[in-house]
């Protein structure tokens, strides 16, 4: 009896490995085989887990997204408006492909023609599904020149402008755009005739988008904010130049640099390596302390430093590749502005046109080993601005291990604004 259970037994666990191992190679058989069919998208949701459950169809360039359906396991391709969006197939499964919608995708606003479809191809198939690629908001990088004057283009550069229809300028006067460059990073529109001089504000981007407003302030010639215009007569005897028969010259003179807003330093010389002198030549302004505070809010002195900058214009009529230009603001921090440094062939150029420069107040530092500008940083608009609000504002160019050979700018419209 003993013989038969155990006989018994051992046929038992003979057939449970034998079913065992059917099932394992079914299973494997059928991982192999992949899906069963054609793919099938059942719907779009975000990566992010807390948002994953909510199904959406449109998203901006640049988005993670799952694509959630069956048969997706083999998955060969993924399109969105036909452009291929590359992924990677360790994070695919049966039921689940995670791929970002790359920012270059095709949009409404850089072909009119898209289909608005994502495709995605197995070897079983493929399959569509209504999906539209949205293009993201306008931004503003930069007004090149904040203070064109009216009837002139002015330029505007940033990323996604093409979607732009109308520019707001302030009075809520709209203007349609001039010009758009293929990449959308450039926007021109000419300066409403009617602006006056004392309108100053904000510009505004209109899109169908989404909307973009500059953190700076177009037209600022007077006010909270201003150190100096170069308008007032009394500015040429004491207060611009400051160094009596020396400093930069007070102009108005079209011919010399055209698009000019009224009267403007210029400064011109030639001088040998590591010269420091401001006061020789016409390479030095100074200007009077402002008579008005420069702030719109004296509590803004305990704001951190990059909160303001100083703003001027510039434009030059011969390439500036070596003066060292000393922005002086009160009688501790001082900036070295070198623009040269960051330009092509590292030779600074307007072309004869003007130009907006912004030093945010951090970028200000104190002097260190008897050098203006090389120690620390200012860290709050308070180490910069007095109580009263105001600055005494200088700048001098000076050569150090490059000798100036000609050298010739204009400067104009120095003032401390808010860029936050």
């Amino acid at each position: 009896m003993k013989n038969f259970y155990t006989a018994l037994s051992f046929r038992a666990i003979v057939l449970n490995t034998f079913l065992c191992l059917v099932f394992l190679f079914a299973a494997c058989d059928k991982e192999e085989a992949g899906p069963s069919g054609p793919p099938i998208i059942e719907g779009v949701s975000l990566v992010d887990e807390a948002k994953a459950d909510s199904s959406f169809v449109q998203a901006l360039p640049g988005t993670f997204v799952t694509i959630n359906g069956r048969n997706l396991l083999n998955t060969e391709k993924v399109y969105f408006n036909d452009f291929n969006a590359p992924f990677n197939p360790t994070l695919n499964t049966n039921t689940h492909l995670i791929v970002m919608i790359p920012a270059g995708t095709p949009t409404p606003v850089t072909d009119p023609n898209v289909p608005n479809k994502l495709r995605l191809v197995t070897p079983k198939g493929e399959v569509s599904f209504d999906f539209s690629i949205v293009p993201p908001p306008p931004v503003i990088s930069a007004v090149v020149n904040e203070n064109t004057i009216p009837g002139q283009e002015m330029t505007i550069t940033g990323a996604n402008l093409l979607s732009v229809s109308q520019v707001i300028f302030p009075g809520e006067r709209q203007v349609t755009p001039s010009f758009k460059n293929a990449a959308g990073t450039i926007l021109k529109v000419i300066m409403p005739a009617d602006l006056g001089v004392t309108e100053s504000g904000k510009v505004r981007l209109i899109s169908a988008y989404g909307n973009a407003q500059w953190s700076g302030e177009i037209n600022k010639f007077t006010g909270t904010g201003v150190i100096s215009n170069l308008e007032q007569p009394s500015e040429v005897s004491w207060g611009v130049y400051n160094w009596q028969a020396t400093g930069a010259v007070r102009k108005n003179d079209q011919a010399l640099f055209p698009g000019n807003t009224g009267y403007y330093l210029q400064s011109t010389f030639s001088a040998a390596a590591n010269n420091t002198a401001y006061s020789t030549g016409s390479r030095a302004g100074t200007f009077t302390l402002p008579g008005q505070s420069l702030l719109a809010d004296l509590a803004h002195r305990d704001l951190p430093a990059d909160t303001y900058a100083l703003k001027f214009e510039v434009n030059t009529k011969v390439g500036w590749d070596a003066a060292t230009m000393i922005l002086k603001l009160g009688t501790l921090y001082s900036h070295r502005f070198k623009p040269y440094l960051t330009a092509e062939g590292q030779v600074f150029h307007t072309n004869n046109s003007w130009q907006t420069v912004t030093v945010p107040l951090n970028q200000f530092r104190l002097t260190a080993n008897n050098s203006s500008g090389t120690g620390a940083q200012a860290v709050k608009v308070g180490d910069i601005i007095n109580a009263e609000g105001k600055v005494q504002c200088i700048y001098w160019l000076v050569t150090e291990s490059k000798a100036v050979a000609a050298f010739d700018a204009a400067f104009d419209n120095f003032r401390i604004v808010k860029i936050k």
